[in-house]
């Protein structure tokens, strides 16, 4: 009998939960939305997206939102159509309690900016998504260019690493982007004719000839060695090239 009894008083207190839910959400649809808020979390990288923008790619489904009812706003239309855009990496967007509509974004952090040999380039984010690298200011990000033949203004997502030198040059960039002090000392990844490459430090006159990107932990391990013991000598300015492709030591040539 008290099995049965706790039964009746669950469904009683799940279907007055289904109720409530029913009657905030169509009295939510019946009134008009009185502030939409738009924030942008630019995940510790450089603005690469506004406000505007946002309003404007929306504008093409929507013209106003503001005064309109709740239950005329295209929500998930709205998202769609704000995932579709290269520099956002998730959006939200919802309804809130007194007629509110909010969009929540997090944009993409881009890591590198890739240069081809038609002077064509592109963004390449944290998880090796592709952005299109023509608008606005250009990110103070990694470079990369030299002999990079791959058409970049065709690349998506799914296809960027089908190209063995787009996946080496992006492994390379995470790398450094990953490590506080590499991050700090390198600013250029040069592809050579070889398919090898050169890094090119902020400080100093030197080449970093790096080679393949075999053994990559090992010859950049060397690498903060050989800087952290620069700073108590002349070894950053002395040098033309850094040869890290050996094992167990570094080739400099003046």
């Amino acid at each position: 009998m008290k099995k049965v009894f706790k039964i009746i008083i669950w469904m009683i207190v799940f279907s007055g939960i289904i109720y409530a839910l029913y009657f905030v959400s169509k009295r939510q649809s019946e009134i008009k939305c009185s502030e939409f808020s738009i924030l942008i979390d630019f995940n510790n990288s450089e603005p690469l997206i506004s406000k505007k923008d946002i309003t404007s790619e929306l504008s093409a489904i929507i013209d106003t939102i503001k005064g309109k009812y709740i239950s005329e706003i295209p929500i998930m239309k709205m998202e769609d159509v704000l995932n579709e855009n290269p520099f956002i990496e998730n959006v939200d967007v919802f309804s809130a309690l007194g007629g509110k509509i909010k969009i929540r974004i997090f944009q993409k952090h881009p890591v590198i900016r890739i240069t081809n040999t038609k002077n064509r380039s592109i963004y390449l984010d944290k998880n090796g998504s592709v952005m299109p690298a023509g608008k606005g200011f250009p990110a103070r990000v990694l470079i990369a260019n030299g002999y990079i033949y791959p058409p970049l203004e065709n690349l998506v997502d799914t296809n960027i690493f089908h190209y063995r030198i787009m996946k080496d040059v992006f492994e390379i960039a995470n790398f450094i982007h990953q490590d506080k002090f590499l991050n700090a000392q390198i600013e250029q990844i040069f592809v050579t004719q070889n398919n090898e490459f050169e890094l090119i430090p902020k400080l100093g006159n030197h080449v970093i000839e790096f080679g393949e990107i075999n053994k990559m932990g090992e010859k950049f391990k060397k690498l903060i060695a050989f800087y952290k013991k620069g700073k108590y000598n002349d070894g950053l300015t002395k040098y033309k090239t850094l040869n890290l492709k050996y094992k167990n030591q570094i080739i400099c040539t003046k």
